[in-house]
């Protein structure tokens, strides 16, 4: 049995991805591909990790908890999102570094099904907006509590990613930035579910439908659907020129407001996360999704 576990980060899904994949709960099962609705496993997941502490699952623990997240007799590729997975949002950024805790988790996730095929997805997101993001949405943590003392030009993906690989030794790591996804959406869906381009997909425009005006939305629906689909690049142009005319006012852009950020200090953070994306496309274990 292969497991899928997806990550969040934060404020990159808002369980948009597993909506929309649970749109095709039915034709997946017919391919022994299951999506269970999340309330069938965040809890019972949380409470077998803790319980766990990080070692490996008996039988039987595996068997009663797979009882209590699907009906199925057998799953050939079991998907689980939660962002929560990942991390509280008010541990995004601790005194050890930015979602310093990612390798542990993998791990005790891992260990939950150790006998499963283990796959990690995850987008990530420039912590130029995210920061903000995270402190919007949770305005009851303090923006100075919420960064555990850091230097916001400290918050680097790549040594996170780093010491995830070097904790789980043949991890797979199917990363993409947030930035990205409105493009490639439809390729994070199939690379999710393991189902390949000729797998009709329900929910393709369920992300495009937020950003776009209702009149761009109908021009991505003609260009997009139909007996002939155009093929990956021809679509990423479909969508990036649909985006530049019909975007909804606002939809792309967000304004940063924290204590001391400046001008000049976003553009560092966004430097050294267009480095680390570099960086990490090259590592060792990890499959980057991009346009």
């Amino acid at each position: 049995m292969q497991v899928v576990y997806h990550l969040g980060a934060h404020c990159t899904d808002d369980d948009r991805l597993v909506r929309s994949l649970g749109r095709n709960r039915t034709a997946f099962a017919e391919e022994g591909i299951l999506v269970p609705a999340p309330r069938r496993y965040r809890q019972v997941m949380r409470e077998v990790r803790l319980s766990l502490r990080g070692r490996e699952s008996t039988d039987e623990i595996q068997e009663a908890l797979l009882d209590a997240i699907i009906e199925e007799d057998r799953a050939k590729r079991l998907i689980l999102s939660h962002e929560l997975f990942l991390s509280a949002p008010n541990h995004a950024v601790t005194g050890e570094g930015f979602y310093a805790m990612l390798g542990r988790r993998l791990k005790a996730l891992a260990n939950i099904f150790p006998s499963a095929e283990c796959e990690f997805h995850l987008a990530l997101r420039n912590p130029a907006t995210l920061i903000p993001a995270l402190v919007a949405r949770h305005p009851e943590f303090a923006y100075e509590g919420m960064m555990g003392g850091q230097d916001p030009t400290d918050l680097r993906w790549r040594p996170t990613i780093e010491n995830a690989i070097e904790t789980n030794p043949g991890v797979k790591l199917v990363l993409w930035c947030n930035e990205d996804t409105p493009f490639i959406w439809t390729d994070i869906m199939r690379r999710i579910s393991g189902v390949g381009s000729e797998f009709p997909l329900q929910g393709e425009l369920d992300l495009l439908s937020t950003l776009v005006t209702e009149e761009g939305l109908e021009k991505l629906g003609s260009a997009l659907g139909g007996d002939s689909r155009p093929g990956a690049d021809e679509r990423h142009q479909i969508i990036a020129a649909t985006l530049e005319e019909h975007a909804r006012p606002d939809a792309l852009e967000m304004e940063i407001e924290l204590p001391d950020w400046t001008t000049e200090m976003v553009e560092t953070i966004t430097l050294n996360y267009e480095a680390d994306i570099a960086a990490i496309a090259a590592m060792p274990g990890v499959e980057l999704v991009a346009p």
